[in-house]
């Protein structure tokens, strides 16, 4: 007969003490029924400790660096999978029990940079919430988008985007995003939306995903101690592009209250291009389908099928069958037309609404560029010799021209309207070569890639590295960790002024240069650049306009230089 040691009585009484304390603290964790959290619950209020309660249901957080709590992988709409596929998000599905937030979400579909082939899942619509660990509330809320042509990226891609560094230091509640991209975030057909509501059939499925995003923003901040009223959209690339469309619609209205534009540029494509785009693919996937030989046995094919039944075939068709008919290029991202003026999301007027002032949401905006954006595209054209004319004279005129079209341009046309709130504009010139051939990068990396497309992330969000291992080892470096520190420290005063009052300069440090705010025909703003050492803060003096620009090309360069340049600039100057 087996003999079991009796487990003594203190040991039993003290565990029996546990359970129940548990019980009375948390009596409904593991046992909230679905139907009590669809019967709608209010969040709880922000306490200091990591166990919170949403309106779906209880998240564990768990510590973080720099003395911060994360909650990663937060689901705030349903998969957009089968049925749910090209449609507009809609609210999550409570859970029971309490969810670990430990894990981040899947990215959604996209090329792999460089290697080829897909990866990601359309399962992909998760948050994730960084926050200083202790109890104080009411905190503004800084909600990252991440930038890939809005056919690359995630809120996790690199380290560069996660928040610890900014929540502890802004002390903000930070928040990353993943979103729709590529065809599965934006695709308007006419198939596809038949007989479906205006946001059903608009097509831009990414757009109304980050709205979701921050609906749900909105409705449960305050369980982790953020202000709904203070939200604050920051974004770089296409991140910084998706927040310019979001000025433009009006489902955006009161769900962020100032952007924060970094390296974005105005571009939305009209819905007849993309309707065009979408039939194309469906053509393209017909061919591999049927194994025939012209678009026009494709085209009759599809003719034959009534609306329902293409939009039943699209449906069917798997991720990766999709996403390989798309063309990518060495950084990964595809040529995919995204941001769409459907007419309901976006207006059809697009753009033009920032000349009329008929946009409707109107905030403090942060908007600029770095001085050499396009030379991180240059480096991967092995064509080019980064030593060489053309190579310099590319980078030169394309990052002009992108300030022209990304920053100078839409700033002029907001801070026209008297309505409109401030816009400060800045410039990120840290790694660029100086008058004196100098540059705090190391090596000959000031002239291949200087202050390229990105550099700015790790400074305004104090991570301290930029894109990932990659980049990382190679340009931040122990001589130039002192400019660098200072930078980031610096520019991350002016965001956490402007996170919490709409206004960059802090009333707690009138040492800081003023950041004047654009006014209509003044070249206001600041240029951030430093050395290895040293900081260097230098009022901006100049606007830059596609006009004037194009003038400067053609005045200054003679063929065939002319022609070489204009060629591998990054859109046309036309």
């Amino acid at each position: 007969m087996d003999y079991k040691k009796p487990v003594p009585l203190s040991i039993f009484l003290l565990s029996l003490g546990l359970l129940l304390t548990f019980l009375a603290l948390f009596p409904s964790c593991s046992t909230l029924p679905a139907s009590y959290i669809k019967g709608g619950i209010n969040p709880s209020v922000w306490s200091g400790n990591p166990l919170v309660l949403t309106k779906y249901g209880y998240l564990m957080g768990f510590p973080d660096k720099e003395d911060t709590l994360a909650w990663k992988g937060i689901p705030y709409a349903p998969p957009p999978v089968g049925e749910r596929r090209w449609r507009a998000p809609a609210e999550p599905e409570p859970w029971n029990g309490i969810k670990r937030a430990k894990r981040f979400g899947n990215p959604a579909p996209q090329s792999l940079p460089l290697l080829g082939g897909v990866s990601g899942s359309e399962d992909c619509l998760y948050l994730n919430i960084w926050r200083p660990s202790d109890p104080e509330t009411n905190l503004p809320v800084y909600v990252w988008i991440h930038g890939g042509g809005n056919t690359l990226g995630s809120a996790n891609m690199v380290p560069d985007y996660y928040g610890h560094a900014q929540a502890a230091r802004a002390r903000v509640v930070f928040v990353s995003i993943n979103y729709r991209l590529g065809p599965f975030g934006w695709m308007l057909n006419p198939d596809l939306g038949e007989g479906q509501s205006p946001e059903d059939a608009s097509g831009n499925y990414g757009t109304l995903d980050i709205l979701e995003s921050l609906k749900w923003i909105k409705n449960n901040i305050t369980a982790f101690g953020g202000d709904p009223e203070r939200v604050i959209l920051a974004g770089e690339s296409a991140g910084a592009m998706n927040i310019l469309s979001l000025l433009l619609s009006p489902l955006s209205k009161d769900l962020f209250h100032g952007a924060i534009i970094q390296s974005g540029v105005p571009r939305i494509v009209k819905a007849e291009e993309a309707v065009k785009r979408s039939n194309s693919l469906m053509i393209d996937l017909m061919l591999r389908e049927r194994g025939i030989d012209t678009a026009e046995e494709a085209k009759a094919i599809l003719e034959a099928k009534s609306p329902e039944e293409r939009a039943a075939w699209l449906r069917s068709k798997g991720q990766r069958e999709i996403m390989s008919l798309l063309k990518g290029n060495a950084m990964g991202m595809s040529d995919w037309p995204s941001i769409i003026a459907d007419g309901y999301v976006l207006p059809k007027e697009g753009y033009e609404l920032f000349e009329s002032g008929n946009y409707p949401v109107k905030v403090p905006i942060i908007i600029g560029s770095n001085k050499e954006e396009i030379k991180i595209f240059l480096f991967f054209d092995k064509s080019l010799d980064y030593k060489g004319e053309i190579y310099r004279l590319t980078a030169e005129y394309g990052s002009r021209s992108w300030k022209a079209e990304g920053v100078d341009s839409p700033a002029e046309k907001l801070s026209s309207h008297p309505d409109q709130p401030p816009v400060y504009v800045y410039r990120f010139d840290w790694g660029a070569v100086n008058s004196d051939g100098e540059s705090p990068l190391p090596k000959d990396w000031g002239i291949r890639l200087g202050a390229f497309h990105s550099l700015e992330i790790p400074f305004f969000l104090g991570t301290d590295t930029i894109n990932g291992l990659f980049l990382t080892g190679r340009l931040f470096t122990r001589k130039n960790r002192e400019g660098r520190e200072n930078l980031s420290l610096l520019i991350g005063k002016y965001l956490k002024s402007f996170a919490y009052t709409g206004n960059p300069n802090p009333e707690d440090d009138p040492s800081l240069p003023k950041w004047v705010p654009r006014k209509s025909g003044e070249a206001a703003g600041l240029i951030f650049d430093g050395s290895e050492t040293t900081l260097v803060i230098k009022p901006l003096s100049h606007i830059e306009t596609p006009e004037d620009l194009k003038k400067e090309i053609f005045k200054t360069l003679e063929e065939p230089l002319l022609s070489q340049v204009l060629e591998r600039l990054l859109w046309s100057l036309e």
